[in-house]
């Protein structure tokens, strides 16, 4: 399971609450980008771009439709992957987006 985020802890959260799968992550990624004085620099530039064709090219993408970010992995994966054309590899963690995006399933609250 590849995991990018900008909160180290949730690496290690998930890593415990779901040990039975292998848990790959960009540790030091996750804390310069949770540092806001470096955000922005190129080492941290370049992290994005790994984590970004990383959910391109992944099985299956679990994400928030409500981000930029998610929504031009999204789009990219539609031009990397030709035959994927609809949302079947596709999780949005937000209803809203989610809806707009073709497919509603009412999330349990």
């Amino acid at each position: 399971m590849y995991v990018a985020t900008d909160d180290p802890y949730v690496i290690d959260e998930i890593k415990r609450d779901y040990s039975q799968y292998e848990v790959i992550a960009n540790l030091s990624a996750a804390i310069l980008t949770s540092n806001p004085g470096v955000r922005y620099s190129s080492e941290e530039q370049a992290n994005l771009f790994k984590d970004f064709f990383n959910l391109v090219y992944a099985d299956f993408l679990v994400c928030t439709l409500s981000s930029n970010l998610c929504r031009l992995v999204y789009k990219l994966r539609l031009v990397a992957k030709p035959m994927v054309t609809d949302l079947h590899d596709l999780i949005s963690l937000d209803e809203d987006y989610f809806e707009d995006y073709g497919r509603f399933i009412e999330l349990e609250q």
